[in-house]
């Protein structure tokens, strides 16, 4: 007998039970589902279609965000390399003429 559990809400779950393809309500769960449903039974109904696309559209997703996340901290440095130039150059405009100075 293979069991899936899907959370519908916040104090709800839905087990289907697969070999008679009956589903029970589960009230007062509170998020938490810890019906004995193991990770290798889980993984053992194989995704429709559907699923397998869901699941390839997470995939990218997440690839997408740590690209995205990568190029955001690359702009940052951008942006403080550009700050502390523009630093470097007001500093060199504000010294006396005549005179040789080192900024560090």
């Amino acid at each position: 007998m293979w069991k899936v559990a899907c959370v519908t809400g916040l104090n709800r779950a839905r087990v289907q039970d697969l070999s008679s393809g009956s589903p029970r309500r589960l009230q007062g769960l509170k998020g938490q589902v810890s019906i004995n449903v193991g990770i290798q039974e889980k993984r053992s109904v194989p995704l429709s279609e559907e699923e397998k696309e869901i699941q390839g559209l997470r995939n990218e997703l997440q690839t997408l965000t740590e690209e995205n996340q990568s190029m955001l901290e690359a702009v940052k440095q951008v942006r403080e390399e550009e700050a502390n130039v523009k630093k470097e150059i007001e500093a060199k405009r504000e010294m006396p003429r005549g005179e040789i100075c080192a900024v560090v």
